[in-house]
């Protein structure tokens, strides 16, 4: 039974070449990969040797002897350079004309230029000079091994399976299923084409290992000195298509940076019009990110870092949905976490704007200039109902304590009833807050409610409390009181806005100083 592991070369030379006087040698031979016959192994190494099988005639009739040959590879039929060396066998027997002996001449002998093989031979064995044979015999390939020369197309029909396969049984090193090289500047180790009209790989890369970390494709980039290098590089020529795309359970793509000043995904958009995307993501899940960055160090860094006319922009077309979300879940309270922030050198830090159907901004609603300034075209709304200013204070102060000036200049709590000093209340939670400077030093400071609405401490002690009293302060230590008939000028603190029958309590107050 022939093994079905041919080398794909068969050679059929049918040619009589003169061997000396009027003697003659016929020779059929054939070349073929040798070991034992049976069904191919793809996990057997084949090596580069190859079988050459042959009859030898002399004046016609098949010689029986022991014969010494050697065999030596040409780029030509005449002259020309030869390939690899001589290759010699000795001792060969030869009976009714067959002979059979391996051959090699390495890895690099056959790269699908024209070889040529000469012979030279010599019977019996160890007897006079080889003479070598006229003509070179010319090495032609059986059809199917016309299919493994360089730019040779293998080509199947098949509906499933591999049209070529290459596979590295190896379980350790570095090896190679399938490997590419290319010298070119432009030229590529591997490509692949996909030709349907719709769907399909150009490369599909598949990896089956549970264990480590599997790459179905991996591409390398090693020129270190190179300003523009890709490991793996996507092209596509579909206005609608993707370069590289990728698609899993966890991660479509991924993307790894080691240098410092690296990209682990680095996207680009060349178009200059249109709207294009250097990197789009998109993602179908309620609780998923198109884009998602994270930073792993805790001091510095940037999850997602943008840069350009707009450094990143967010959009949504969902009816609850938000074009940019911010937050920072850090568990520790410090004045350097916050969930967005934003800086410019010159012009705004950030603006707010009022859009269209299709996006174009009708008008600006809202800005905060580099120097802090806010502009607001609307209504500003807000849980607090009065205007402070924080001022120097003595110690011990509370919210809705009444509270007057000292002859230090501090504020101090209320002492006695119809104080004249009086400037107003300890706001308790105030909508607008001044003097308070951002990383300013507020100890020993405290917000003076001088407009606006705010609680206040009250008591009985000029009579029960109606809405629209005027109020002062009383006896009782940062308490107001009903004011009376004609209460002296500046000793007003502002309007009760809720009674109090009797005793004392806190009330809600309209701060108006007279």
């Amino acid at each position: 039974m022939k093994r079905n592991t041919w080398f794909n070369l068969l050679m059929i030379l049918g040619l009589v070449l003169a061997l000396g006087g009027s003697d003659s040698l016929t020779r059929w031979a054939s070349a073929q990969a040798p070991g034992p016959e049976g069904q191919s192994s793809i996990q057997a190494a084949e090596g580069d040797a190859f079988t050459y099988q042959g009859r030898l005639l002399k004046s016609d009739v098949p010689v029986d002897d022991t014969c010494d040959f050697q065999f030596s590879l040409w780029d030509a039929d005449s002259s020309g350079s030869q390939v690899g060396s001589t290759q010699t066998a000795s001792g060969v027997g030869v009976n009714d004309g067959y002979f059979s002996v391996p051959l090699d001449f390495g890895s690099s002998a056959f790269q699908g230029d024209a070889r040529y093989l000469q012979i030279a031979a010599r019977c019996p064995a160890g007897s006079d000079s080889y003479t070598t044979l006229s003509g070179r015999v010319a090495l032609t390939a059986a059809p199917y091994a016309h299919s493994l020369r360089p730019g040779a197309k293998v080509s199947s029909n098949a509906t499933s399976g591999s049209v070529l396969q290459a596979v590295s049984s190896a379980t350790s090193g570095g090896p190679a299923g399938l490997y590419g090289e290319a010298n070119s500047s432009s030229g590529a180790g591997v490509a692949g084409w996909n030709l349907a009209n719709s769907g399909g790989y150009g490369v599909y890369g598949l990896n089956t290992s549970g264990l480590g970390v599997p790459y179905g494709v991996y591409g390398s980039a090693s020129n270190a000195g190179s300003a523009i290098s890709f490991g793996v590089y996507g092209d596509s020529n579909s206005s609608v298509g993707t370069g590289v795309g990728g698609e899993a359970p966890k991660n479509g793509v991924y993307g790894k940076a080691t240098a410092s000043s690296g990209y682990g995904v680095y996207g680009e958009a060349t178009a200059s019009s249109g709207v294009n995307y250097g990197v789009y993501g998109k993602t179908s899940s309620p609780d998923g990110y198109g884009v998602y960055g994270q930073n792993f160090n805790s001091s510095s860094g940037y999850g997602v870092y943008g840069r350009g006319f707009r450094g990143v922009e967010g959009y949504s077309d969902s009816l609850n949905g938000a074009g940019g979300f911010f937050r920072n879940m850090s568990a520790t309270a410090s004045e350097n976490s916050v969930g967005m922030w934003a800086g410019s050198y010159y012009g705004d830090i950030i603006q707010g704007h009022e859009l269209d159907t299709d996006g174009t901004s009708m008008n600006r609603r809202f800005r905060v200039t580099y120097q802090g300034d806010v502009y607001i075209d609307g209504t500003y709304y807000n849980t607090g109902a009065d205007f402070a200013e924080m001022l120097p204070a003595v110690e011990g102060l509370e919210p809705g304590d009444v509270l007057v000036v000292g002859p230090d200049g501090q504020l101090a709590r209320s002492s006695e009833a119809y104080q004249p000093t009086v400037v107003g209340v300890y706001s308790t939670k105030p909508g607008f807050l001044g003097g308070a400077e951002d990383g300013a030093d507020l100890t020993d400071k405290a917000p003076l409610a001088i407009v606006g609405i705010v609680p206040v401490k009250v008591s009985d002690e000029n009579g029960p409390i109606a809405p629209g009293d005027l109020l002062v302060a009383s006896s009782i230590p940062g308490h107001a009181m009903q004011a009376g008939l004609h209460p002296s000028i500046g000793t007003v603190i502002g309007k009760a806005l809720a009674g109090l029958e009797s005793g004392v309590g806190v009330i809600q107050l309209l701060v108006t100083l007279q």
